[in-house]
């Protein structure tokens, strides 16, 4: 009986996994060359933000909200011209309000980048494509980013 138990135990806990990787596989996996936003709820983008070897910029959003919808044509543009250097996503604060909360985001449109699994940055609001595209090089290691010793990019806060 006891056997029977941590069977079980092991076959739901390996389920889990192979349900993760999936996933992952899903959405690409890590780092593949993507062209555009890519849509994804919570657990995808945390799943990408684990694995992924290349920054990942993540946008909360909604649909309803005129700066987002503004914003969108210029991720788009963004995610095209940096395949090789960034994963853009964006989540849906709304469909996604738990994660939201977690992550204190109090306005839309709200970006975050991740670097090595690290939140490297975050800034809310509607920018220039100008001032996207450098947060993009320096925190890909593609600009003349200021970094540390093991060559994580020191953080300068982005001024609204």
């Amino acid at each position: 009986m006891l056997i029977g138990i941590a069977s079980l135990l092991l076959i739901t806990s390996c389920d889990k996994v192979n349900e993760l990787v999936d996933r992952v596989k899903h959405i690409g996996g890590p780092s593949e060359a993507h062209a555009g936003v890519e849509p994804m709820n919570h657990e995808q983008a945390k799943a990408l933000i684990a694995a992924e070897s290349k920054l990942v910029m993540i946008e909360f959003y909604t649909d309803t909200w005129g700066p987002c919808r503004k914003l969108a044509p210029v991720l788009e543009r963004l995610a095209e011209a940096n395949a090789k250097k960034v994963r853009i996503v964006k989540v849906d604060a709304n469909k996604n309000g738990e994660w939201a909360a977690e992550e204190k985001i109090r306005s839309v449109p709200t970006i975050q980048f991740y670097r090595k699994g690290i939140k490297v940055n975050e800034f809310s609001g509607s920018y220039p494509e100008q001032v996207l595209q450098e947060q993009i090089d320096q925190f890909s290691g593609s600009g003349k980013a200021k970094t540390d010793k093991e060559g994580n990019p020191v953080v300068p806060a982005i001024q609204p």
